[in-house]
């Protein structure tokens, strides 16, 4: 486990004792040497878990979940994976107190695991919104730009 601060520009490592001390904190825990769950607190709460490399659903992380942090929202970010017609990508889960899903997003990714775009689906299936990024040559986002389900430009907006 890696306790990092989370405060603006501040990303050193802290010792247990200066977490617990720390109300803006990354937790950092791992399996081995891969990174399998981050804990996100603000203000001294957990705002918000998440696990990486899993699926959903899972009923064994669901339980493994709610020994650990109760009721608890979180969510599970699947392994990238190679997408068809080339490229990279990840899904990802949003799952409710109550274990039900909420929103799910498919991401497509560049070589350096960036999000160069995501769309966004409903428990059901139900496409809501594809969001595309752009970056410039030194990896900083440039243009984040909001699609509808009829590829109508809902938004855009530069960084």
């Amino acid at each position: 486990m890696v306790h990092v601060a989370a405060e603006l520009g501040d990303e050193r490592e802290l010792t247990p004792e200066e977490a617990k001390r720390t109300p803006d904190r990354i937790s950092r825990y791992y399996a081995g040497d891969r990174l399998a769950r981050l804990e996100i607190v603000r203000d001294g709460k957990l705002r918000m878990v998440r696990y990486l490399g899993r699926q959903w659903p899972d009923e064994a992380l669901l339980a493994e979940h709610r020994r650990r942090h109760r009721e608890q929202p979180f969510e599970v970010l699947s392994p990238v994976e190679a997408a068809p017609g080339g490229g990279r990508r990840r899904r990802a889960w949003s799952v409710r107190a109550d274990g039900t899903l909420g929103e799910s997003s498919e991401q497509e990714l560049d070589d350096q695991g960036e999000i160069l775009a995501e769309d966004r689906f409903t428990p059901d299936g139900v496409r809501l919104l594809r969001t595309e990024y752009a970056y410039d040559d030194a990896g900083e986002l440039v243009l984040t730009r909001e699609v509808d389900e009829d590829g109508r430009v809902v938004s855009e907006w530069e960084s």
